[in-house]
């Protein structure tokens, strides 16, 4: 349900970034829009359906989950977070 509402608006991000800035000045060989466009619409942009991520706590607010399409480099495979509380809104403790 989210991946084709994701599609759309890096569809639309695209094009407007297409429209505002343009690529006039570069030549036509460094766009790279086909390549862009081949792998927004292939399989490995986001998945279709896939399992929710087991979280791990390491505290009482720090968490961390791995990456549902695993990359090349290991230490981009883990997503750290942390969550404040309602008395700590907009001060980072870290």
């Amino acid at each position: 349900m989210i991946a084709p509402l994701a599609k759309f608006i890096d569809w639309s991000v695209l094009q407007m970034a297409y429209a505002v800035v343009g690529l006039r000045h570069a030549p036509k060989p460094k766009w790279k829009l086909e390549e862009a466009l081949e792998f927004l619409n292939g399989p490995d942009f986001i998945p279709a359906a896939s399992d929710p991520a087991r979280m791990e706590f390491d505290g009482p607010r720090q968490f961390k989950f791995s990456t549902p399409c695993a990359g090349k480099v290991e230490e981009n495979n883990i997503v750290y977070g942390g969550s404040i509380g309602a008395r700590n809104a907009g001060r980072n403790d870290r």
